[in-house]
């Protein structure tokens, strides 16, 4: 009966369990092992002459991924980890966009009662530049030629700030298109919806609608 139990399919799952078994509980200590069994079909199971400690674990470790690679079990996709969650992104553009807002608001307030129009001109252009610094890397070159543009154009600003925004929702349209709501912070009944991408590991705004009952929905034309 035992000798049956060892030459059987039961038997080499047993063996395969305690190098496992022995593996990982010479890798919690410092101790060395003299001697293990070992199997093969022409020979069965015999004692063999001490193997070194790292041998034991290199073979526990092969025999383990033959189990895996063997068994029934479905493989399980890892889930890719990004830095930042799609939330997380549309703040930090809303964020980004309130800081310009309010530079560029405090400037346009500076230069109403400056009759120069090369200082207009010059405060326009470094606001324009500031402005495609934060567009080009949060929105797809879509929207950034369309919505954007149209931003870069006018430079509207707004009291209260038209991006002082709180995200309040997140839906999950494919694994790579997302759709994030933001209510208005200052403003009742003042919806902003943005289409997220997820395009190679980044996410990306490719279109911005908004709101008065965050049900009904008309695109922006400009972000």
């Amino acid at each position: 009966m035992e000798g049956n139990l060892k030459d059987s399919p039961v038997g080499k799952r047993l063996y395969i369990g305690s190098l496992i078994s022995i593996r990982r509980f010479i890798s919690s200590t410092n101790l060395s092992l003299p001697c293990i069994c070992s199997y093969s079909e022409s020979a069965g199971w015999k004692k063999t002459s001490s193997v070194p400690r790292l041998q034991i674990m290199e073979h526990a470790e092969l025999e383990s991924a033959h189990t895996l690679r063997n068994s029934n079990t479905p493989h399980q996709p890892r889930h890719r980890r990004f830095p930042m969650s799609p939330i997380e992104f549309t703040s930090n553009f809303l964020t980004k966009m309130l800081e310009w807002e309010g530079w560029y608001y405090a400037e346009k307030k500076k230069i109403e009662n400056i009759s120069s129009r090369d200082h207009i001109d010059a405060v326009s252009l470094e606001s324009r530049a500031k402005l495609e610094l934060i567009l080009q890397p949060f929105l797809t070159k879509t929207a950034f030629n369309t919505i954007g543009q149209a931003k870069l154009e006018t430079l509207g600003v707004g009291r209260p700030r038209l991006y002082d925004q709180e995200a309040i929702s997140c839906t999950e349209i494919t694994s790579t298109k997302f759709e994030i709501i933001t209510t208005s912070r200052k403003q009742q009944n003042r919806y902003s919806k943005y289409l997220i991408f997820l395009k190679k590991d980044d996410f990306k705004i490719d279109k911005a609608f908004q709101s008065i009952d965050g049900v009904n929905w008309t695109k922006k034309n400009s972000i």
